[in-house]
């Protein structure tokens, strides 16, 4: 939600699915992980959109030392609404600048991996916390460019086992420009900075935490009247990790429908 111009009654579809491999050094782990993300918004007025996302969550962690665990299933139910503030004119704006705000509920059960053993609080598909989320965008759609800014930031609170996973405060830069009638590209950075998670003896947990500056470019198809079809990469380039581990590329594709 928030890259499109929200009409009255707009309701909008999306299925995204990314996968990636995070690695900790320190465990010498090596983690693939995958999350896929349904999503629907619903514009009751030009200027209100509220929308929920759903995820589900598989991880495989593997080292050098044993046969590797897997984990699986339905994340964190999120809810979110966005207002927006200013717009340069009421039909077919250029200028749009917005509010969000919304929580993350515990909906994600606590799962096992499949040595039977609970999955590590990380790599759990539900936090078991409530959280706020909170944001704020700006977008410009010009004959021949659209931009696309926003910062985040999520406020995490205590979940499962008394654990704590890091707030994380995020911003998006996106440019986009038409090649062909049906075709747009796309690229830009992604940019996070997360806490460290917290124990349940009140310590910092280690090897979590850090910077990650992402370029990202794709390619938008639009394969038919309101059907939009996104293929991403996430390519790290800075990474500031506390502790030791390491990001790699992200893939997302992504299919949405306005009804």
């Amino acid at each position: 939600m928030g890259m499109e111009k929200p009409f009255k009654h707009r309701l909008r579809l999306s299925l995204e699915q990314r996968a990636g491999v995070h690695s900790s050094y320190a465990q010498q782990e090596r983690t693939l992980i995958a999350r896929t993300a349904l999503t629907g918004s619903y514009s009751p007025t030009s200027f209100l959109t509220f929308a929920a996302l759903l995820p589900f969550f598989a991880a495989h962690t593997q080292t050098d030392q044993n046969e590797g665990k897997t984990v699986y299933g339905l994340g964190d139910f999120e809810l979110m609404a966005r207002a927006l503030i200013f717009r340069d004119r009421s039909f077919s704006p250029r200028h749009l600048i917005g509010l969000l705000a919304g929580i993350k509920t515990p909906t994600g059960p606590r799962r096992t991996d499949s040595s039977g053993y609970p999955a590590t609080a990380d790599l759990q598909p539900g936090s078991g916390s409530w959280d706020g989320l909170f944001g704020a965008q700006y977008n410009y759609f010009g004959d021949s460019v659209s931009f696309f800014l926003s910062a985040s930031y999520r406020l995490s609170s205590t979940g499962y086992v008394n654990y704590k996973r890091g707030s994380v405060l995020g911003a998006t830069a996106f440019v986009q420009t038409p090649i062909v009638r049906r075709i747009a590209v796309g690229s830009g950075l992604d940019t996070s900075w997360t806490m460290q998670s917290v124990l349940s003896s009140g310590a910092l947990a280690p090897n979590t935490g850090g910077m990650l500056v992402s370029l990202t470019y794709g390619v938008l198809f639009a394969i038919r009247t309101d059907w939009l079809l996104r293929v991403q990469l996430q390519t790290p380039i800075i990474q500031r990790w506390i502790g030791s581990q390491a990001e790699s590329p992200t893939g997302i594709v992504s299919l949405t429908a306005d009804l």
